[in-house]
Formats: structure tokens, C-alpha cells, sequence
């Protein structure tokens, strides 16, 4: 692909130039390992992300039936776009996860009969400054929504959620005094953090648009069941927006 042919051409001109070289080898202690990343490491580096996307992408197209390609987009400037795009950004990325959202994004854009490249770059861009930890935040968020609207009832066992302080008994004192409190002491096990840190992580993704921090009463869900424990708040303290939904629309698989 052209792509990797520019890619390996600048690490081309990096060895051919021979004082850049010269100097990058006179820095003491890494000046030799940082040349060799640019001559050598980096091509490989970049190939194997590249080789990677490819097969990301290959895989993805397998499962999709012919006749639902948007053909007209495949024939278009935009899908030229799109490939250089995510190609220049798997590139650039060490994360494999990222390299997988990039080929989804290519597979979906292919797919879709309404795409729009305003709707891709605002999502590349989002793709390109999103955490992992941040998009399994956001995922898991989209589940406690769903199941809160499918299931209120089953999500209200958390309210029962106790720690026993007396042998033997059901007695105890509340783990979660809320869904949102639920959602945060889970989701904080599932990504290996803290609850400050799950904090932070959501703070980002506000910046992002991909989330609102407002506080809503999940129990409009339940048709007025109530907790069976008055002390526990059946709220939910952000909510996901659409911007949110148009990224799922393109990276999800």
C-alpha cells in the first residue's frame, strides 16, 4: 500500500542521511539504540501494525455478505479517505485493541448506507485520544443502561448487597447505596483501579462528549417498584450521549 511505502521511505531518509546519524550516535548511552530503532526496529515496528490492521480488516470483511457493501462508498474519494486514515493512525499506535477499532471503523463506513465523513473524522479524532480503560468504562456504562431498562428488577439486588458483621445471620450493613455506587466499585475490579481513578477516566470522556455527568432516577425503568431498602438511591450519576452512539456505530463489530 502507499501508506507504508511514505512510512518506510522516512525511515529510508533518516539512514541515508549520514551527519543526522553521526549526531544521534554521539548522544551517550541511547544514541546507538535510537538509531537502530530508526533504521531497523521502527520499519519493522511499523509493518507489523500495518500487517496487523490487514488482518484485523481481512477477518472482518469475511463475515460480511457482499451485497450489504455500500459499493458507491467503495468507489468514492471518501473511502480512499478512510484507508489512509486508519492506516496512518494503526501506524502509529502500539495499542492492538486501537488497531482492531481502526479496521472496525473501515469495515462499518463500508457497510452503513448513511455514512458521513463529518460523523468519521469527529470519531477518528476520538479514536486517536481514547484510553482502553476509558472505552471499557464507557462499555460498561452502556450495559448498566441497558440492563437498568431491561431488568430494573434484577439490578435492584444490589440493594440487598450486604457486608455480614454478625456470624451466622443475614444480618449486615449495605455495600452500595446506589446503582452509581454499584457501577463504580464493579467497573473499578473489572479495569484493575481505583474508584479515583474511574473517576478521572470519566472526567475524560466528558471532555470527550461521549458522556453527560447528570444525575438521573433509574427507577422510571422499574413502573414504580421501589428498593426494598429505603436508604439505597436508584440513581445513576452520567449518562452516555449520542456522540457515544455514533462511535459504537463505526468501531463496534
Amino acid at each position: 500500500m502507499e501508506i507504508s511505502k511514505q512510512l518506510a521511505k522516512a525511515s529510508e531518509s533518516y539512514a541515508n542521511n549520514i551527519t543526522i546519524r553521526a549526531l544521534v550516535n554521539l548522544i551517550p548511552s541511547i544514541g546507538s539504540s535510537i538509531d537502530l530503532i530508526f533504521c531497523e526496529k521502527w520499519n519493522r515496528i511499523v509493518n507489523d501494525r500495518i500487517s496487523n490492521f490487514f488482518e484485523f480488516t481481512r477477518q472482518g470483511f469475511e463475515k460480511i455478505d457482499e451485497d450489504k457493501l455500500n459499493t458507491e462508498f467503495l468507489e468514492s474519494e471518501d473511502f480512499a479517505d478512510v484507508v489512509v486514515n486508519c492506516l496512518t493512525m494503526s501506524a502509529k499506535t502500539r495499542q492492538t485493541e486501537k488497531i482492531k477499532l481502526l479496521s472496525n471503523i473501515l469495515k462499518n463506513a463500508s457497510t452503513i448506507s448513511d455514512f458521513s465523513y463529518d460523523d468519521f473524522d469527529e470519531i477518528l479524532n476520538i479514536v486517536d485520544s481514547i484510553s482502553v480503560r476509558e472505552l471499557v468504562i464507557l462499555r460498561e456504562l452502556e450495559l448498566w443502561e441497558t440492563e437498568l431498562k431491561r431488568n430494573y428488577l434484577r439490578m435492584l439486588d444490589y440493594s440487598e448487597v450486604r457486608h455480614i458483621t454478625v456470624p451466622n445471620t443475614n444480618l449486615g450493613l449495605p455495600i452500595y447505596f446506589s446503582f452509581w455506587d454499584a457501577f463504580f466499585e464493579k467497573t473499578s475490579k473489572k479495569i484493575n483501579c481505583s474508584k479515583e481513578d474511574v473517576e478521572y477516566l470519566i472526567s475524560l470522556a466528558e471532555q470527550k462528549g461521549l458522556l453527560i455527568k447528570e444525575t438521573y432516577d433509574a427507577s422510571i425503568y422499574g413502573e414504580g417498584i421501589t428498593s426494598a431498602r429505603e436508604t439505597f438511591q436508584p440513581i445513576m450519576k452520567a449518562r452516555l450521549t449520542t456522540l457515544y452512539s455514533k462511535l459504537i456505530k463505526y468501531i463496534g463489530d
